[in-house]
């Protein structure tokens, strides 16, 4: 039981916290939520300040005691509470076997959460966040292009500039203004000298008061974004993890001022349950709770700007790797490894027949490791990685036996 007491001290809100910020892109967007009202389990209101303009101030009525001496027009000042729903309510339970946890020297337990919060909890809230950011972006401000190769480097960064302008013409305040862009975006700025004369690398402070490392451009951070977590659209609902929506595309860039955005976290929990207290079963139990989203007021619409592609996102992030040994003479194949990128599957499958995603494969053969399959000479298979109902979470590319 010692081993427990010291491991729930890392299954804390600040550590969490703290890995959020180091790992996550969408991080310096985050603010306070002070002064967001919370009506009910799915509900909160953001305030919008409404202000009337300057009017001629009246020097007549100024000497007039018949008219109160008002030199002043009288302004109006109220307060319009935008309601919002809140959406994103995940969590996860993890079971771990007294004696699995001590075999392996308190790893598992000790690199749960930590591991979670990496591999899953970050890369999923990113793609929630930088999807739900653009879904806000008016129809002027989100744009179609596809970058290459051959793309000439001088037209990425005017392109950058010319959408910065944009935003710059509808009184978005410089120094607000984040870039989020793919790795191949990136990579095209970074192979024009231009950029690299207005290249620095310092402190940007967020709405949250947390001060971020990050390179700049001109004073405006520039983050690159992994390709898994960069789709115009992404499901979460019904599913284990997240998945691109249909018709989702891949991203170049997106251009978003963080006076516009206001990711809510409402509500964050994980405990762990040692074995003294967990009932059912000897073994620890860990909980995780997280019930949050992210939203642009309708004013605020005009601080986003979005570069969209026109590949598709929908096997972004769902495949596997498979290391394999080909009979070209008889037809078999050998698998003696399977690359899930640290995700779990309740099985493997098998066949010939090319299940799309989210299909269901639980009719295939199963995949055991070091087994010969005999499915002929020139046949086409493919490996699927599926959940407890035989549904496709990821997919090999096609294999052909002796090629």
């Amino acid at each position: 039981m010692a081993n427990n007491i010291g491991l729930v001290a890392k299954f804390s809100a600040d550590y969490l916290d703290e890995i959020f910020r180091l790992n996550s892109v969408t991080a310096i967007l985050q603010r306070n939520n002070k002064g967001f009202s919370f009506v009910n389990a799915h509900t909160v209101k953001i305030p919008k300040i409404l202000l009337s303009g300057l009017e001629d101030y009246n020097r007549s009525d100024m000497q007039d005691p018949s008219k109160h001496y008002k030199g002043y027009a009288q302004g109006d000042a109220g307060v319009e509470w935008e309601t919002f729903e809140l959406t994103q309510d995940r969590g996860k339970q993890f079971r771990i076997d007294t004696m699995d946890n001590e075999e392996s020297m308190n790893i598992v337990l000790g690199n749960l959460l930590d591991q979670f919060t990496r591999k899953q909890i970050i890369p999923e809230v990113d793609a929630y966040n930088i999807s739900k950011i653009i879904s806000y972006a008016l129809p002027e401000y989100r744009v179609s292009k596809n970058y290459t190769a051959d793309t000439n480097a001088q037209g990425v960064l005017t392109d950058m500039v010319n959408a910065r302008a944009l935003l710059a013409d509808e009184e978005v305040p410089e120094g607000s203004v984040v870039m989020l862009c793919s790795n191949t975006f990136y990579a095209y700025l970074q192979t024009t000298p231009e950029l690299t004369r207005y290249i620095t690398q310092s402190d940007f402070t967020g709405n949250d008061g947390i001060f971020t490392k990050v390179t700049q451009f001109n004073g405006m951070p520039i983050i690159p974004v992994p390709k898994r977590r960069f789709i115009s659209a992404i499901e979460t609902a019904g599913k284990t993890g997240y998945t691109a929506a249909s018709g989702a595309v891949e991203v170049n860039f997106v251009l978003v001022s963080i006076d516009s955005v206001i990711p809510v976290k409402k509500h964050e929990f994980s405990k762990l349950f040692g074995p003294d207290v967990v009932q059912d079963f000897d073994g620890s139990k860990l909980n995780y709770r997280l019930y949050y989203d992210l939203f642009v007021p309708a004013n605020k619409t005009y601080g986003i700007y979005v570069s969209l592609g026109s590949t598709s996102a929908t096997d972004v992030g769902r495949t596997i790797a498979t290391t394999y040994v080909d009979d070209t003479t008889g037809g078999t194949i050998t698998f003696s490894k399977i690359d899930t990128r640290g995700i779990a599957y309740t099985s493997f499958k098998i066949g010939a027949t090319n299940v799309a995603l989210d299909g269901n494969a639980s009719a295939l053969d199963a995949v055991t490791l070091n087994t010969a399959y005999d499915y002929g000479v020139n046949t086409t298979l493919y490996v699927y990685g599926v959940d407890a109902n035989g549904k496709v979470l990821s997919k090999t590319v096609a294999i052909t036996v002796g090629s």
